[in-house]
């Protein structure tokens, strides 16, 4: 609706500034449509990839980077946007140069061009997304009740069963529980449909804000927490060397009970960090396209976003016949891409597998998607090994916008959650849940003592916090702080060492990508870290609006170091400087870093 009416106004604004006639009042006029006609494209476009506007994934993306995006899939819409770029600076270039006279009531109303672009700016649902981002949603204005209520539980142990089990956890990539809905799609789920009866089946779960796609769903069923950044802003956590390491999930949880933890996924470990996630949780192996496309004998047998579903389903019955045969402790973790939206991709197993009249290219890769499942888990089931096995089964979030995404619409959308084992008498759970709650009730499964792990909790006797009174997405407010605090920087009093071969600083245990700016408490603790990666906001624009306001370290090219400090030098472009600034006398420090050792000691004899 804001995006129609931006546009309406836009192109009304656009037609009364033909009849502007001040050359100098219009060109300004001309400016603000323009600006307000790209950022329409801009959002368009993007909402063409989340499905839901600018939101927090959008976000999320730009400041992590794209390493492994299937972009493929988007040469077109690319191209469009492009186009249509193009095509607003010419029409409005010609608006510039030709005018039309209007006579009467037509003309009286070139009084109200700043109005229509006015309206047309606030409309723009860019900006509206933006506002409900960083200052509706973040807002933390609650009643003291609210506020001092702890609903995040973070226990350090957990009592697990004497008789422990593997597990096999399966991510089916958009995968929704809305596609079992046989009044929307008849027929297209008949194997994970048939063998849900043989499973616990959870059929109200959720996704809260920040939970929406991959990493973030993840993080979520994993945590039990929402997955928030700092501040959206230059301090992308790209940089940063682990992924919200003071988190407790359930990677660390099996590990430290005797587990050894795999990750297996057929697309790209970097994109939205997910590999440096589950190395972060105690995944002793984490593999992706890169690590496995070795081992296929076809490597052109790919799609835009990495392995075919079948190629990785064979890939993880061999990684768990051989860990079978190890007898020892293991969990398996994967991610299918398949249903990856817009429209899916067709594995060789189904060759002319078509749902219905096959014309629904997105419902044809869910129908396919099903037939692997369903041939996954019968092949698994049929294994001795698997009386000591417990599959979880679950999508990693809703589908995005896709080609069946007004049929998704149409029904109640909620997640996909089973659970397999042998020992546990199959049933259907509807109460409330969300993604949060999979963590906590997945360690119940297996045994364990388990009231919740985060924002999360066990399904199988504890409330969801989807049924409390507080909404989910307020109380994810109320711990923001707490929330983000997960994230821990290193310190520079546990080891300080600057590698510029590597663009790395040492922090004793812990490694941070250069460039990075530093910033210090008054005790010389480390308060947060920002980088330079991607589309953050570049560091000598950070430095600036700081104001001398904190203590810093800036290790950066010597070019923006010396261009803050209005130095001309010539240097060549690979020269690292730092600069140190203590804000309690203005004093700084300049080091050229090819030169001269930057370590803790002299940090510390800078501050005294």
């Amino acid at each position: 609706m804001f995006f129609i009416l931006s546009t309406t106004l836009s192109i009304v604004s656009l037609a009364l500034t033909f009849s502007a006639s001040s050359s100098r009042l219009k060109r300004f006029f001309l400016l603000l449509i323009l600006i307000n006609l790209i950022i329409l494209g801009c959002y368009a476009f993007l909402d063409s990839l989340s499905g839901n506007g600018i939101n927090d994934a959008v976000i999320y993306h730009l400041y992590f980077g794209i390493t492994g995006f299937g972009v493929d899939d988007y040469v077109i819409p690319i191209f469009i946007f492009l186009l249509y770029i193009v095509f607003c600076f010419l029409f409005i270039y010609f608006s510039q140069t030709h005018t039309i006279q209007f006579t009467g009531r037509f003309n009286l109303l070139k009084k109200t061009i700043p109005i229509f672009i006015t309206l047309s700016l606030v409309l723009n649902p860019f900006f509206q997304n933006i506002y409900e981002l960083y200052f509706k949603n973040y807002s933390t204005n609650f009643d003291n009740k609210s506020s001092n209520q702890n609903f995040l539980i973070q226990p350090k142990d957990y009592l697990f069963a004497e008789k422990k089990k593997n597990i096999i956890y399966l991510y089916l990539e958009q995968f929704e529980r809305t596609y079992f809905d046989e009044s929307i799609f008849p027929g297209l789920t008949p194997n994970l449909k048939r063998l849900e009866k043989e499973a616990i089946t959870f059929t109200n779960i959720s996704s809260p804000k920040s939970t929406n796609w991959t990493i973030s769903g993840m993080v979520a069923s994993q945590c039990g927490i929402p997955l928030l950044v700092p501040d959206y802003r230059g301090n992308s956590m790209s940089g940063m060397d682990q992924f919200l390491p003071l988190a407790n999930c359930l990677g660390d949880i099996l590990t430290q009970n005797g587990y050894f933890l795999n990750y297996v996924g057929g697309s790209n470990l970097e994109f939205a960090g997910k590999g440096q996630f589950y190395s972060s949780h105690g995944f002793e192996v984490v593999e992706g396209l890169e690590e496995l496309i070795n081992r296929k004998s076809e490597k052109s047998y790919l799609s835009p976003w990495g392995l075919f579903d079948d190629t990785l389903y064979k890939i993880i019955e061999k990684r768990y016949l051989r860990l079978d045969e190890d007898n020892r402790l293991f969990g398996i973790f994967s991610l299918t891409l398949d249903t990856h939206h817009p429209n899916g991709y067709m594995s060789e197993f189904c060759k002319d597998l078509v749902y219905r009249d096959g014309k629904n290219l997105i419902l044809n890769s869910v129908h396919c998607a099903d037939m692997m499942a369903g041939r996954f888990v019968d092949s698994l089931k049929s294994n001795a090994a698997f009386d000591n096995t417990i599959l979880v089964i679950s999508s990693d979030h809703l589908a995005l916008k896709n080609s069946a995404n007004t049929m998704l619409n149409m029904g109640d959308r909620k997640n996909l959650f089973l659970i397999f084992d042998q020992t546990l008498s199959p049933r259907v759970i509807s109460k409330p849940g969300s993604m949060f709650d999979i963590a906590p009730t997945v360690l119940s499964a297996m045994g364990v003592h388990s009231e919740g792990l985060g924002l999360g909790r066990n399904l199988f006797f504890e409330s969801s916090l989807s049924e409390q009174d507080l909404s989910i997405e307020k109380i994810i407010r109320v711990h923001k702080k707490d929330l983000l605090s997960l994230w821990s920087f290193p310190q520079i009093n546990s080891g300080f060492e600057i590698s510029l071969e590597n663009r790395l600083i040492n922090f004793d245990a812990r490694k941070i990508k250069l460039p990075v700016l530093v910033l210090l408490n008054d005790s010389l603790e480390v308060e947060e870290m920002r980088f330079d990666f991607y589309f953050s906001n570049p560091l000598i624009n950070e430095v600036k609006s700081i104001n001398k306001s904190k203590n810093l370290i800036w290790i950066d090219r010597c070019g923006p170091i010396l261009e803050f400090m209005q130095v001309k030098l010539a240097l060549e472009e690979i020269q690292f400087c730092s600069y140190i600034f203590r804000k309690d006398n203005d004093q700084y420090l300049i080091t050229d870093l090819q030169r001269e050792v930057l370590d803790f000691t002299k940090i510390n004899l800078f501050f005294k």
